[in-house]
């Protein structure tokens, strides 16, 4: 018995998913699935195949130029057999082992454009990119974040020489004055590093223990953004720019309007 191709098979199968499969071919077939590992695991995949995405191939098979393939297929049968008076009807079924192949690249093709669909909805685009990435990052880091991290005070002299070594860094002033917030205990300045640039955390304790930070990282450009209110990974955000060279952000799991004052205050100070 000659060896069978896998494609062979593969057709088998998806005639046998069809019902279009003869009964003597069937019950063979069956046998082989009871018997081939390989055969029931490639019958497994194209019986899952279509799952979940069936109806959006349906929406891309509606736009298929389906006169013009069939116009085609019509003209190689004409070359190489007797002309007929009348062509052979076909129906869109026919195209049912055909979609069952590309169904997995149909899934793939929608979760692309999905993807991409989220990305310029949630940055804005390739232009927000760089922003909503450190935005992003932050958000990640400070999930870490717990009042425990920040329960031990440290010394004036800690906190003089973290602002000391933020200021350096990123070219600008932050003094104690500058920072300060009402109803809000200053627990020092971190430096980290963020594509390349230096990222400035300031945190803090506000009146009820709950940590919240400051952060400020130098921008590639200088526009000037009014303070935005948003969320993002579970906290509240406000982000603004003052034209001064550097991109501002506050986020903690602090109340909303709480942060927004705190944004105006500093942005005032800034300017």
């Amino acid at each position: 018995m000659s060896e069978r191709h896998p494609s062979e098979d593969a057709q088998d199968l998806v005639a046998l998913l069809d019902g279009e499969l003869e009964a003597g071919h069937e019950a063979a077939l069956a046998e082989r699935l009871r018997d081939d590992a390989d055969l029931h695991a490639l019958f497994a995949t194209l019986e899952r195949g279509g799952e979940g995405v069936r109806p959006a191939f349906d929406l891309l098979l509606d736009d298929a130029p389906i006169a013009r393939l069939d116009a085609i297929l019509d003209g190689a049968i004409a070359a190489t057999q007797k002309p007929s008076l009348v062509a052979p009807e076909r129906s869109r079924p026919e195209w049912d082992w055909l979609r069952r192949l590309l169904a997995p690249a149909a899934a793939a093709l929608a979760a692309g454009l999905v993807g991409l669909w989220l990305g310029f909805a949630v940055l804005g685009g390739p232009a927000r990119e760089e922003q909503g990435g450190w935005l992003a990052a932050v958000a990640s880091y400070w999930a870490l974040t717990t009042p425990d991290t920040l329960a031990i005070a440290p010394t004036p002299e800690h906190l003089a020489k973290g602002l000391a070594l933020a200021s350096d860094r990123l070219g600008i002033a932050l003094s104690p004055a500058a920072i300060a917030l009402p109803d809000a205990d200053f627990r020092g300045a971190t430096v980290f590093d963020y594509d390349g640039k230096p990222l400035v955390q300031l945190a803090y304790l506000d009146a009820r223990g709950t940590p919240f930070a400051y952060c400020v990282i130098r921008a590639s450009e200088s526009g000037v953004a009014q303070p935005t209110a948003s969320t993002m990974g579970g906290f509240n955000v406000v982000h603004w720019s003052a034209g001064d060279g550097v991109d501002r952000m506050l986020i903690g799991r602090v109340p909303s309007d709480a942060l927004q004052r705190y944004a105006a205050l500093l942005s005032e100070r800034a300017g």
